[in-house]
């Protein structure tokens, strides 16, 4: 045999070899893959079973431990919610009480025709047309959503669409923030204005008990008797500041206790104003409400304690009728809000809700006295207002208004009895503004009488006054007085007045007139005779009015008269014009009231005497005032110059006068 056959041979034994294992191989992987995989079904089907177990276990664990549970424990009712919602206040800014002209009953009757729609102020030409009204100036309130506050709502201003009926119709179904609560809770708005008097007591009482300690630390006997050095009682507010003063620390301001002691000299706008003027809105849960009123009376000094009186009774039926409600009877107004629509629609879905202002109601009070009587309220229908008249006031009285703004918004609602949503609008109020008051009444001095001559009536040979009325817008004045004088240097004397006043109210005026020289008339009367003229002296005339509110003019035209024999005429001179005050009736007299030029003789000395009222004068109030400067004195290099004259001899001497100013500065006094 060959060698190479040998080798192929050998060749095939070997590849045959190969093969054998490779079988052997392939059979014995399966072998084991597939009792691998009958043994890891075996296993999972045994884990399958204990979790099985353990469930069943678990579960009637639960069970037994649930029933123990109920056999032992109840269940709670779900929590009642408290419902908010907010519309943009408005605020009144300005507020005035305007006087056009006079009727008879001006303080009477508060009912006049309105010229024009509503309470909108139109034009001026109108309004001139009503007697008088308050005007009222209002901001618009406004709410944009921030991104801290993603559920509030914008608010836009819409007037009433045309057709629409307005407000009026409507007004009993608006509701205010705090009608949106349930039968657990009340919603509450309080504004303190008595915090400035509350503030004065509490330092009173500070001050009080502070002597008392410091009494009784120093062992006296008699703690009620005030030291001989300080008696509390007859003490004067400054006083009392200054005693508390002394026994306060350092960090109490003397100046803050000396305004709280003389707090009814303080100007209310000035200090407590803000303060007096917040409102607080809240709610209180009816199961405790009069607990907390109760507690809030019993302090008087605490915070709303005067206005927690006036829902005292409330109160107490509200927290009663909550305590007598059977424990498991479950309301379903206790859940939900409760209140009036004014328009429904299906709710659409995303819909995109929108909010807006559609007018204003303003709260109107007249003062009686101390107290305030609710009158109607004055309903605005137009968002856009910014200027509001009531025509309905009385002359003399005083008003106080509260704003509103009433806002149209539409929720989601439940329909209680089918369970369906809706789209609900309802019209809602927001919180009161700060309130305003509005006294009725008018200052304007009527002008003085016009043409005012005096002639001589020759059958009654005594001279005869005339006048006119003068030119007046308010038509108010209803008395006309005549005066007469012997000269410049003498005051006025009223000689007759004449009361034609046909108001039903008539004010009285700060003259004490003698009732003799009053002529009760029932229509004007314009001339006077005045039959005590002398033919050989000489005196002065002049007239005034006053008009129906008791306010009076100045002087008329002054009228020097006297009487030529010779002649057989009267001379008459205008020594004055109109309108010279009562006060000072030669304030317009041509004449130099102040002489510069001092004549004397038989003298050797002058003494010379600086004697001011006011160092310092002053223009303006506090917060603008101007300086007059009218003393010239060393600070400012002023001097005042004297000089003598000889007119003997013609010679003269000058002599300079400086006035030295040793006060503090102005920022130390």
């Amino acid at each position: 045999m060959s060698s190479i056959n040998w080798l192929k041979k050998l060749q095939g034994y070997k590849q045959q070899v190969k093969k054998e294992q490779l079988d052997f191989l392939k059979k014995a992987t399966e072998s084991k893959q597939k009792h691998l995989l009958e043994q890891l079904k075996k296993i999972q089907k045994h884990k399958q079973k204990i979790a099985q177990e353990k469930n069943d276990s678990l579960i009637d664990f639960l069970k037994k431990t649930t029933k123990s549970k109920q056999e032992n424990s109840f269940s709670t009712d779900p929590s009642l919610p408290v419902y908010d919602i907010y519309v943009p206040k408005t605020t009144i800014t300005d507020s005035k009480f305007v006087y056009n002209f006079f009727v008879k009953d001006e303080s009477t009757n508060s009912d006049q025709q309105l010229l024009f729609e509503d309470n909108i102020v139109v034009d001026d030409n109108r309004l001139s047309r009503l007697p008088r009204y308050n005007q009222i100036s209002i901001q618009n309130g406004t709410i944009s959503k921030s991104i801290s506050e993603k559920n509030v709502t914008n608010f836009i201003k819409k007037p009433r669409a045309s057709g629409d009926k307005g407000l009026r119709t409507k007004f009993d179904s608006i509701l205010t923030e705090s009608n949106f609560d349930n039968n657990r809770f009340t919603g509450l708005t309080f504004k303190d204005d008595g915090l400035d008097g509350k503030l004065n007591t509490i330092l009173l009482g500070a001050l009080r008990s502070k002597i008392f300690l410091n009494t009784y630390e120093t062992g006296q006997d008699n703690l009620n008797k005030p030291t001989h050095e300080f008696d509390l009682e007859d003490a004067s507010a400054l006083d009392l500041a200054k005693k508390l003063n002394t026994i306060t620390t350092d960090d109490v301001d003397s100046d803050f206790l000396s305004n709280s002691m003389t707090i009814n000299k303080i100007d209310y706008n000035k200090l407590f104003d803000k303060i007096k003027n917040l409102n607080i809105q809240f709610q209180l849960n009816n199961e405790t409400i009069d607990d907390i009123i109760t507690n809030v009376i019993n302090d008087p000094t605490s915070l709303y304690s005067d206005e927690a009186i006036t829902i005292k009774e409330y109160a107490e039926k509200a927290q009663e009728a909550i305590n007598n409600m059977p424990e498991k009877l479950v309301n379903m107004r206790d859940y939900y809000a409760l209140v009036n629509y004014i328009t429904l629609k299906y709710l659409v879905e995303n819909e995109v809700f929108e909010s807006k202002i559609i007018g204003y109601v303003i709260k109107k009070y007249e003062v009686v006295g101390n107290s305030l009587t609710k009158l109607p309220d004055i309903i605005i229908d137009n968002p856009e207002t910014t200027n509001v008249i009531d025509h309905k006031v009385k002359y003399g009285t005083s008003y106080v208004y509260e704003i509103k703004t009433i806002a149209s918004v539409i929720i989601e609602s439940i329909d209680i009895s089918t369970n369906k949503l809706y789209a609900a609008e309802f019209y809602v109020t927001s919180t009161p503004s700060d309130y305003t008051r509005i006294d009725c009444v008018e200052f304007e001095s009527p002008p003085p009488p016009y043409d005012f001559k005096v002639r001589f009536d020759y059958e009654q040979d005594s001279p005869i006054l005339t006048w006119a009325f003068p030119p007046n817008s308010q038509r108010d004045i209803k008395i006309f007085q005549i005066f007469k004088r012997k000269s410049l240097n003498e005051p006025f004397q009223l000689i007759s007045q004449y009361d034609f006043n046909d108001s039903d109210v008539k004010y009285l005026f700060d003259e004490n007139v003698n009732k003799t020289s009053i002529q009760t008339l029932k229509s004007p009367k314009l001339h006077y005779v005045d039959y005590s003229f002398n033919k050989h002296s000489m005196c002065i005339y002049a007239v005034c009015c006053v008009d129906a509110h008791g306010l009076s003019s100045g002087y008329s035209m002054q009228t020097q008269t006297k009487f030529d024999v010779t002649s057989n005429k009267l001379i008459t001179d205008m020594i004055s014009i109109s309108g010279a005050p009562k006060q000072y009736p030669n304030a317009f007299v041509d004449a130099d009231d102040f002489v510069d030029v001092i004549k004397n003789t038989g003298y050797k000395k002058c003494h010379i005497y600086f004697e001011p009222e006011f160092l310092r004068l002053y223009q303006g109030d506090n917060n603008q005032k101007k300086k007059l400067n009218l003393l010239s004195t060393d600070k400012n290099d002023g001097k005042y110059i004297l000089q003598i004259i000889n007119t003997d001899n013609q010679k003269q001497q000058s002599i300079t006068i400086k006035l030295n100013d040793k006060t503090k500065d102005e920022q130390q006094v």
